[in-house]
């Protein structure tokens, strides 16, 4: 009997030891799966505060980006612009006897006009105040900006060309053989460079009517001119034109005092009387060697204003050589400007 109870108790601690080890199994698994779930809970809220973090970085840099501060509706100003300058007229030698009538003209046209000389100054006129008063300039002048520089230098009146819807050069001289080169012909061929690089369309140049005369009577002025024409016509070759007028008349006004000279009194009665031989005889006797010069026409100073203007706009004008007879027929007779 003892023996079996001792067997009884044997086999009931076999069996509870399993039971033991199992809840003590149980236990465990039970605290690792908390401490799973705590770790788990402490890398969420990890995660999250990191995600934070790399916002709250994000939104720094946002604030600091000159984007940032851009609004749509409101946009950035756009730059100034520069207004665009005002079509105009460039006269070169814009002051002297013939200069100072294209300006006035192409004022009277409507056109702005700006004058480049070596003394940037206007012409003057006696009693341009009234009786009795001092030279002045004329009224007209003042629609006109005048610039002070040298032909042949383009560096220094190269701004004129923006805008600039066409030239005239007047420019010319006499002096010796190597003067009237330089200004006839270099200071010329300068000028119709500079138009040409800067894209103006038209040039009109005021050369000299060929009259033929032998090699040594003023070669400088007349190789000048022509050296000059063959620049204007190879630069511009549909907008250069060449006015070749003669004896050029109307009232000269000369030194700072602006006293005026009457050409017209002896230019106007001639160039009446060789008009009455007609364009066909007047042309055939002025083609006469050395005497034919005296029957080329005189032509008054406000016809070739009127010829260079137009010359100069005017894409309906023809290029090339505009002989005394076109300027006198077909800008002569209208009076003045």
């Amino acid at each position: 009997m003892k023996a079996l109870s001792a067997l009884r108790r044997l086999a009931a601690g076999h069996v509870q030891a399993p039971r033991r080890a199992l809840a003590t199994h149980s236990s465990s698994s039970a605290r690792g799966a908390e401490v799973r779930r705590e770790r788990e809970r402490e890398r969420g809220e990890e995660s999250e505060q990191e995600r934070n973090r790399r916002a709250g970085n994000g939104a720094a840099r946002v604030a600091k980006s000159p984007a940032a501060h851009l609004s749509f509706s409101s946009p950035l100003p756009l730059p100034a612009t520069q207004p665009a300058p005002a079509p105009h007229l460039l006269v070169f030698g814009g002051n002297g006897f013939v200069g100072s009538r294209v300006c006035e003209r192409a004022l009277a046209s409507g056109l702005g006009v700006v004058s480049v000389s070596r003394s940037g100054a206007p012409p003057t006129r006696a009693g341009g105040g009234g009786p009795g008063a001092p030279a002045a300039p004329p009224a007209w002048a003042a629609d006109v900006e005048w610039l002070a520089a040298d032909a042949a230098d383009t560096a220094a009146w190269a701004g004129a060309l923006d805008g600039c819807v066409g030239v005239v050069s007047t420019l010319g001289a006499f002096g010796s053989n190597a003067h009237m080169r330089a200004v006839c012909g270099d200071a010329n061929v300068a000028v119709f460079e500079a138009a040409a690089a800067a894209g103006v369309p038209r040039a009109t140049f005021i050369s000299v009517h060929p009259f033929g005369f032998p090699a040594f009577v003023l070669p400088g002025y007349f190789q000048g001119k022509a050296a000059a024409e063959e620049a204007l016509f190879r630069l511009f070759p549909t907008g250069g034109v060449a006015l070749r007028p003669g004896f050029i008349h109307g009232t000269r006004h000369v030194g700072g005092a602006g006293l005026g000279l009457p050409l017209s009194a002896v230019g106007a009665p001639l160039e009446a009387a060789l008009g009455a031989l007609g364009p066909a005889a007047g042309k055939a006797l002025a083609s006469i060697p050395l005497a034919g010069a005296a029957f080329v026409p005189p032509v008054s100073v406000d016809a070739v204003a009127r010829a260079a203007v137009a010359a100069a706009t005017d894409p309906a004008v023809p290029g090339g050589p505009m002989s005394v007879w076109e300027i006198r027929d077909r800008y002569g007779g209208g009076g003045g400007v």
